[in-house]
């Protein structure tokens, strides 16, 4: 989530809290960008998929009803802020 499909699909506690509590899937999650996050919303216009062979592609979600806006729960912004903070650092 949040770039953190980048290294070897490593899916961080803040993927995991956000999938629990929103009802996004792994792929929706994984191909977020923070510029998908507005405030307390979450715009879902993407997935990641892995096809055969381990390549990862990055493509809109199989059905129109899937691109949507999520309301994040605000228990997480403490969690998404540590996320941002951390990745900052490592590049």
């Amino acid at each position: 989530m949040i770039d953190i499909a980048a290294p070897k699909l490593r899916f961080s506690l803040a993927g995991y809290l956000l999938s629990l509590a929103s009802g996004m899937r792994r792929g929706e999650v994984c191909a977020l960008k923070w510029d998908c996050i507005e405030g307390m919303v979450i715009h879902v216009r993407r997935s990641l998929y892995q096809r055969v062979g381990g390549e990862l592609e990055l493509k809109a979600p199989k059905t129109k009803n899937s691109i949507r806006k999520v309301t994040m729960p605000s228990k997480l912004e403490n969690e998404l802020r540590a996320q941002r903070a951390r990745q900052s650092a490592s590049q």
